[in-house]
């Protein structure tokens, strides 16, 4: 028989086990997902496939590896930004708060500086992973706080870039802590807010359904969609018969083994990082900063269009860096990877039209002409890419709605010149 004891911690276990996210209310988060929650994806997975020394090595040298890249990136990054130059000019207003930059811009270059020699030297480093992710994480944040910085005085007030330069943080502290998983603690951190928030929506749709009954609307949209597959069935001649079958499955992916598949997927990522990398980098080799600065002098509104339109891109290429980076441990590595190298071609499209935004003859030329080059770019990118898989589903809709209405006015053409061709005959 169970002592009492043992009967008071299986039910507190128990009342421990209620707390989590279950199968049946939350299905998005596996009812594991807060167990050993201190213990490290890429740490379960060694032990998991029974990994032998030199590979659980080599895998931990893999990340060390990502680590130091980023590192690198981050320090050089300190000087592309020009956040420095901005601290003198804050420095004249503001000497507390550009003095605080200075001391911040100093702590990352140690923390860099470390992450470098631990990643080079990991056998005679004391936690060697924790303190490269670290200063990795930290090279990722100050992207974003020196671009804050630098564009503080295009916001309408102080506090919009406050808020601002906190919410991305936040985004990419929780993706890191996901995906990267070093240091420990912004891992367990993450799974907790993750968890809430995952907590909060099921809580959400579980009281929206007991309020409201969604089985017509759900049927309606199941037969709307079933009608609307029905119909992309139908291709017009000059298409090729299986362009619109199985349109939500890429075809980098159609008729491969499990082997080819990974091969696939790692050559993508490979380019959607460097794409990712060269996108943050446009943002400092076109002098883009500059340039939002001189225009908001003149367009303030265009200009802060501009700045929350870069926030945005940045913010998702530094996802996808992380994604590509350490694609073993990332939910949905090819769709936020190719999501952060579209965004990497939209910004430069958007740099550009920011450079020469002054050489329109005014603003509607302006935005016609950057709406009808990101579209074009972006119909392309979903049939060439094929990442993210919504970019590439709209590319195909797009193409094949564009196909039929060239086929249809082809065809009212015929029907038009057909009866004035029998007069002719007719006549003659």
């Amino acid at each position: 028989m169970e002592s009492a004891k043992d009967l008071h911690w299986k039910g507190q276990g128990r009342k421990r086990r209620n707390l989590l996210p279950s199968d049946a209310r939350m299905a998005i988060l596996p009812d594991d997902f807060l167990m050993d929650i201190m213990k490290k994806g890429y740490e379960k997975e060694i032990e998991n496939k029974n990994k032998t020394v030199e590979e659980a090595a080599e895998t931990r040298a893999t990340r060390l590896k990502g680590y130091l890249s980023i590192c690198v990136s981050g320090l050089a990054t300190l000087y592309w930004s020009g956040s420095l130059p901005v601290f003198k000019e804050i420095h004249q207003t503001h000497p507390n708060l550009a003095y605080i930059g200075v001391v911040y811009s100093l702590v990352v270059v140690l923390l860099n500086l470390a992450g470098v020699a631990a990643a080079y030297f990991p056998s005679t480093t004391p936690f060697p992973l924790d303190i490269a992710g670290l200063a990795a994480w930290q090279s990722m944040i100050s992207v974003l706080v020196n671009f804050h910085v630098a564009t503080f005085i295009v916001h309408p007030k102080l506090i919009s870039s406050i808020i601002s330069m906190f919410v991305s943080l936040f985004i990419i502290t929780v993706f890191w802590g996901m995906v990267a998983q070093d240091p420990n603690v912004l891992h367990a951190l993450s799974k907790y807010v993750v968890w809430t928030f995952c907590k909060l929506y099921d809580l959400l749709i579980s009281r929206l359904k007991e309020a409201i009954d969604f089985s017509p609307v759900t049927q309606i949209i199941a037969s709307v969609c079933h009608t609307v597959r029905g119909y992309l069935e139908f291709t017009p001649g000059f298409l090729p018969a299986e362009f619109m079958a199985d349109i939500t499955v890429k075809g980098y992916l159609k008729g491969k083994t499990k082997e080819e598949i990974e091969k696939a997927e790692d050559s993508r990522l490979s380019s959607y990082l460097s794409m990712c990398i060269s996108g943050v980098g446009t943002l400092y080799w076109t002098g883009a900063v500059a340039m939002l600065l001189e225009l908001n002098k003149t367009h303030p509104t265009e200009s802060y269009s501009f700045l929350l339109y870069s926030l945005f891109s940045i913010v998702v290429m530094l996802l996808a860096i992380t994604a590509s980076t350490f694609p073993s441990t990332a939910h949905g590595k090819m769709e936020f990877s190719g999501l952060g190298a579209w965004q990497a071609i939209m910004f430069a499209i958007s740099t550009y039209h920011l450079a020469t935004f002054k050489l329109h003859p005014g603003p509607v030329y302006f935005w016609i002409s950057i709406s009808v080059s990101s579209a074009l770019s972006c119909v392309f990118w979903g049939i060439t890419s094929q990442d993210p898989l919504f970019i590439h589903v709209a590319a195909k809709i797009i193409i094949w709605c564009f196909c039929w209405t060239v086929y249809g006015i082809y065809f009212l053409g015929c029907k038009i010149a057909r009866p004035k061709e029998q007069e002719l005959n007719m006549s003659s």
